[in-house]
């Protein structure tokens, strides 16, 4: 384990740490499968750069709406590698890859998925969450794991939470994995991204605009990963906590979060805030975008709505070509791409089988009301070994079936 840099090492260890593989945004992975793409660095006929946000879709994984062929691409979850199969919807992900020209087809080099809190609930309230001390928003799309859904969780449950962060210290939950509960006198393990703010000799707050954020002492043991411990250095802390309501963290490992690159090519999606008009600078999840010279708008901008942007990193701002807002409101629907196995007729139930050898998955599916099915597919003609795409929600870890086609 690496101890926390003495003041006589930290000018010497006091570099620039380079920001940019991931970018600030993201990847994301998928299961084989998707269109062919070009290479990362701009091949013909694509756009190299990083991409970030939620997978709501597989068959390659999809991101952004972009299908993204993550054969050959390497994967780490929460900093520690995994095989694509353990991408799962809901996940946020940041990408190094790119995308082709026609928008919708890509391919990734590297993933990385992250959850953005892992803790015990400290507050249940109509349809929040606070988890050290962060507000976690739950919706109709919000995919669980291991527990049926919001009405499951309790104060005391440890959840891993993906989210779309805000920038104020509020989370809209696309994902939430309950670990466990937490035992009275026993350490609980948690885990958080943050602003590293108020760096002393042996302790630092994560700043996450909250009213009152987490302090990360940092022990002996700490093994520190990548970075001099500074103030404004956004950093991934994992430790324990003593008792469910406290808000200081033992750190067990500090490792740094690889941001956009100065130049780089970034495309993210996330939460609006800190908006006026689109003349004036604004943020989506905390990065700052520039979309005074956007040469493509769509939808109507406010705060606190779901958006994306498209540009390049100048002097650490997005700068746009294009921005949108998803006007749709906060909730997404999820798209996926696979084969027909284990099909019931009498409940319309069945899981759709994705990619092979590691990448391989299975999503569960189910039809619900009064689907639209698409010519030629018919109720009569669904059945095992049908390539078919299906769009709709997510109640637990189940896609509810809206719409379902013959996948081309």
């Amino acid at each position: 384990m690496k101890p926390m840099q003495t003041k006589r090492h930290g000018a010497r260890l006091k570099m620039l740490w380079i920001t940019s593989l991931l970018g600030a945004a993201a990847l994301v992975a998928g299961c084989g499968g998707g269109g062919g793409g070009d290479s990362a660095s701009v091949g013909s006929g694509g756009t190299g750069g990083a991409f970030s946000g939620p997978i709501s879709g597989f068959g390659s994984v999809i991101v952004n709406g972009i299908r993204f062929d993550d054969s050959a691409a390497t994967v780490t979850i929460d900093d520690d590698g995994g095989p694509a199969s353990a991408l799962k919807l809901g996940m946020m992900v940041e990408i190094e890859g790119s995308k082709n020209d026609d928008g919708i087809r890509g391919t990734a080099n590297a993933i990385h998925a992250g959850s953005q809190v892992k803790g015990p609930i400290s507050a249940k309230t109509g349809t929040t969450l606070t988890v050290l001390g962060m507000t976690v928003i739950v919706n109709a799309n919000t995919a669980f794991e291991d527990v049926a859904g919001f009405a499951n969780l309790n104060v005391n449950d440890v959840v891993e939470v993906h989210a779309i962060n805000n920038g104020q210290c509020t989370l809209l939950a696309t994902r939430i994995e309950k670990e466990s509960s937490a035992t009275p006198g026993t350490p609980i393990d948690v885990r958080i991204t943050g602003t590293i703010k108020g760096i002393t000799a042996t302790s630092f707050t994560l700043d996450n605009a909250c009213t009152t954020s987490p302090t990360v002492n940092v022990l002996a043991a700490t093994r520190i990963d990548n970075l001099s411990l500074l103030d404004g250095t956004l950093v991934r802390v994992k430790g324990t906590i003593p008792t469910v309501d406290s808000l200081i963290i033992s750190a067990t490992r500090i490792k740094a979060r690889k941001q956009h690159q100065e130049g780089g090519r970034v495309e993210v999606e996330g939460i609006v805030s800190d908006f006026t008009n689109l003349a004036t600078n604004f943020k989506i999840s905390g990065q700052i975008v520039d979309a005074s010279k956007a040469t493509e708008i769509k939808g109507t901008f406010a705060n606190g709505a779901r958006a994306e942007a498209e540009g390049t990193i100048v002097g650490g701002k997005l700068v746009a070509t294009k921005v949108e807002a998803k006007n749709e409101g906060l909730e997404a629907e999820f798209e996926v791409h696979g084969t027909i196995a284990n099909f019931i007729d009498s409940s319309q139930a069945f899981t759709l089988l994705i990619g092979t050898g590691t990448g391989a998955r299975t999503v569960q599916v189910r039809l619900i009301g009064t689907p639209t099915i698409v010519l030629p597919l018919t109720a009569a003609t669904l059945t095992n070994n049908v390539k078919v795409e299906v769009k709709g929600n997510v109640v637990g870890d189940i896609v509810q079936v809206t719409r379902i086609k013959i996948d081309s």
